[in-house]
């Protein structure tokens, strides 16, 4: 090479070089949009067109994807056409890239029939949640081969889930739930090995859940609850040791509860109530340390609760209720210091209730009711400060109750009902003045009901039927102005027409039937009068075909010396099972006799005629009633009325 020609060589090198640095020193000055001018326009192009075939209403909340020049412009293939980034729900990279699509809770209706994925492969973020978006998912989905996060949930979409979602192996995330989807979860779903999120909960799919998801091996929340899936949980279930949500409830699945859970080390929460799984629960389900939930309530499982559960110390909630469990309930769960919750109901569960309860001090709920539980309630249960709702209702227990139970401070619900339970009841029961219902009916409880239980105003439904409490009712019941139902029949109940029962405008039953109500038994005063209210109380329920407790009651809250009431009508406490009386003679003397029992019934005793006059009266009749039977009002009359 001659000297020449080396040095021309050189000065080109050099002329290159220099140029190489001005494109780079001018690149930095241009705007993004001219570095991404071949990706701008066809993911542009491909936006308009989807936007263009939706309807208008959703065409107009995406206003902002526009072109910046009329259309028919000479510089129809620049960039420059479209602010691509600044459109509503875009999102671009530093190089003015397109990356996501984020169009969550705008309203949107429509399809993605048109929508051109061959044009997003480089996409990261599709979001569509919640809209009203309907058709199928395309297939042509799966050419988003960059994609990391798949967000429809919340739309009307139909069909099947599209096997080339399978095809997304950068997917990380992918949220397909609350749809109408149908079919089999994909088989090959178990490719996608970087997911960390699978939702498909609340659609239609139907089909056995894919062994394949044992690749899933980064998942951490798994939600398929409320579809119709079935067959049995894969015991390869249990290699998803990142996984902290298992959620597989309101299915089909049936067979046995895989005992590969254990070694899902990290799992926080586990549902799979309401299916149809039956067996054991297995002891390995002790091993996952960081368990806060179990429910696996309302299926089919039989055997013992396992002992294991004592090992679970960060467990709040355990829901085995509406299943086929038996044995006793073991004393390990006294260990459970972080529980809220332990509605273990609808079982065959025996035994006593364990002592070691009194010590789960984080209690709020304790439903044991529904099974054969035997023993006395421990006086232990009092320790637990925080308990707003007991129900140890149809059991086996007996015994007194415990006066610990007036420790309960925060109890609105106690029910012992349908035990054998028996003594007097204790009367720390008055200390419990948030108490909105109380029901101990089909017990053997005797003495006097426990006073002050209203101190607190809330009570509302008091049932203590079948039992043989006795003493004034009015001393019970008289500041519980809240009451909306009330049993206390079949008792040895007594009143005192002298004392006020209170009022109660929220009462819509009362019944105190077969008690000592009789006005001998409650007065202990010997008159003439005595026996006339017991003559009221028969006559009316002859003529009602019932106990005219509901009447008595609404005649025990007018004043004694009210002379006027809200009208009862005739028709309305005659026995129904009988036809009204259609002539006017028949109809005169019915209403002559109601009128009599309704008088003898006057809160007042003196106000009461006596049965001399009754008798005088049954042997006439001068009542008169309207031509219409159906029209009849009742308003008790005075003594100076006969």
């Amino acid at each position: 090479m001659t000297r020449s020609s080396f040095l021309g060589s050189q000065i080109i090198a050099k002329s290159l070089t220099l140029v190489v640095v001005l494109v780079i020193l001018l690149g930095a000055r241009l705007p993004k949009c001219c570095f991404s001018e071949a990706f701008a326009i066809p993911e542009a192009k491909a936006l308009l067109k989807w936007k263009a075939s939706l309807p208008g209403h959703t065409n107009a909340l995406l206003s902002s994807w526009r072109p910046l020049v009329p259309n028919g412009n000479n510089s129809t293939n620049s960039s420059s056409q479209y602010d691509l980034c600044n459109w509503v729900g875009i999102t671009c990279d530093e190089a003015g890239r397109l990356k996501n699509i984020t169009l969550s809770s705008m309203g949107l209706q429509g399809t993605l029939h048109n929508f051109n994925f061959s044009s997003f492969s480089d996409h990261l973020h599709f979001d569509h949640t919640n809209n009203t978006l309907s058709g199928i998912i395309p297939s042509q989905i799966g050419k988003l081969s960059k994609l990391s996060y798949l967000g429809l949930s919340i739309n009307q979409f139909s069909g099947n889930v599209p096997f080339e979602i399978s095809l997304l192996e950068s997917l990380q995330m992918l949220y397909l739930d609350q749809n109408s989807l149908s079919g089999a979860i994909p088989s090959d779903i178990g490719q996608l090995r970087y997911l960390t999120r699978l939702k498909l909960s609340s659609n239609n799919l139907t089909g056995s859940i894919p062994r394949s998801v044992e690749n899933l091996t980064k998942l951490t929340i798994l939600h398929l609850f409320n579809n119709s899936l079935y067959g049995s949980i894969p015991s390869e279930i249990g290699k998803l040791k990142s996984l902290t949500k298992l959620v597989l409830f309101k299915n089909n699945l049936n067979g046995s509860i895989p005992p590969s859970l254990g070694n899902m080390s990290g799992l926080i929460t586990f549902y799979l109530f309401k299916n149809q799984l039956s067996g054991l629960i297995p002891e390995e389900i002790g091993n996952l340390k960081d368990l806060i939930e179990i429910q696996i309530s309302n299926n089919y499982l039989f055997g013992s609760i396992p002992s294991s559960l004592g090992n679970l110390t960060k467990l709040e909630s355990l829901f085995l209720f509406n299943n086929l469990l038996h044995g006793s309930i073991p004393s390990d769960i006294g260990r459970l210091k972080s529980f809220i919750d332990l509605p273990l109901y609808t079982n065959n569960l025996s035994g006593s209730i364990p002592t070691s309860l009194g010590n789960l001090s984080s209690l709020i709920t304790l439903f044991l009711y529904g099974n054969q539980l035997s023993g006395s309630i421990p006086q232990e249960i009092g320790n637990l400060k925080d308990l707003a709702e007991i129900d140890l209702s149809y059991n086996h227990l007996i015994g007194s109750l415990p006066s610990s139970l007036g420790n309960l401070t925060k109890l609105t619900i106690l029910n012992l009902s349908n035990n054998s339970l028996y003594g007097l009841f204790p009367s720390t029961i008055g200390n419990l003045w948030k108490l909105v219902e109380l029901q101990i009916p089909n017990n053997n409880f005797f003495g006097y009901l426990p006073l002050h239980m209203c101190k607190g105003g809330p009570l509302e439904r008091f049932t203590a039927f079948n039992n043989h409490f006795t003493g004034l009712i009015q001393k019970v019941l008289k500041n519980c102005t809240n009451l909306a139902r009330v049993r206390l029949e079949n008792n040895e109940l007594t009143a005192d027409m002298s004392e006020d029962f209170g009022v109660y405008p929220n009462l819509d039953y009362i019944d105190l039937s077969h008690n000592k109500l009789h006005e001998l038994a409650y007065t202990r005063k010997a008159t003439e009068k005595c026996d006339v209210y017991s003559f009221g109380v028969l006559t009316l329920e002859v003529i009602m075909g019932r106990h005219p407790t509901e009447l008595i009651a609404y005649i025990l809250e007018l004043s004694p010396s009210s002379s006027s009431s809200k009208p009862i009508l005739l028709k309305d406490i005659l026995d129904q099972r009988l036809s009204f009386p259609m002539l006017p003679q028949v109809a005169e003397e019915v209403l002559h006799v109601v009128k009599l029992a309704l008088a003898c019934l006057n809160v007042n005793p003196q106000s009461r005629p006596t049965m001399q006059c009754i008798s005088h009266e049954l042997m006439t009749c001068k009542a008169s009633s309207p031509d219409r039977f159906q029209e009849i009002t009742l308003i008790g009359p005075t003594v100076d009325e006969l």
